[in-house]
């Protein structure tokens, strides 16, 4: 017995885009816990490689229902990570902004006074 091609052909394209998905949340997964770790060692951010922009992934077929429990932890991981990099932008900014009132008047305020007085007047 002979197997139907249309079927044959029909399993070959969801393998494919089981495939396709698995690669693209593989790659999603990688990229949050990347951020997750640097949200744990700060102290690395300098030292850390520059993320490549993100590209919307080219899948024709839709989510396959058997990763659907992993896109969703993945999506819960994705919304905390977000969530602490704003917290911390925002620790940073507050940090910032107190030592530059801690250091006092900068160079521009110096400048506003005179340089020197003329006595010879």
């Amino acid at each position: 017995m002979t197997a139907d091609p249309a079927l044959t052909a029909e399993r070959a394209r969801a393998a494919a885009n089981l495939a396709a998905w698995e690669q693209v949340l593989d790659q999603l997964e990688a990229d949050v816990a990347a951020s997750e770790e640097l949200l744990r060692s700060p102290d690395q951010v300098a030292s850390a490689p520059a993320p490549s922009p993100w590209q919307a992934p080219q899948i024709d077929g839709p989510l396959p229902d058997q990763l659907l429990a992993r896109a969703g932890e993945l999506h819960r991981r994705q919304t905390a990570v977000r969530a602490a990099l704003g917290a911390a932008l925002d620790e940073a900014r507050a940090r910032r902004a107190q030592a530059r009132r801690a250091a006092g008047p900068g160079p521009r305020a110096r400048a506003s006074a005179p340089a020197y007085v003329d006595v010879s007047a």
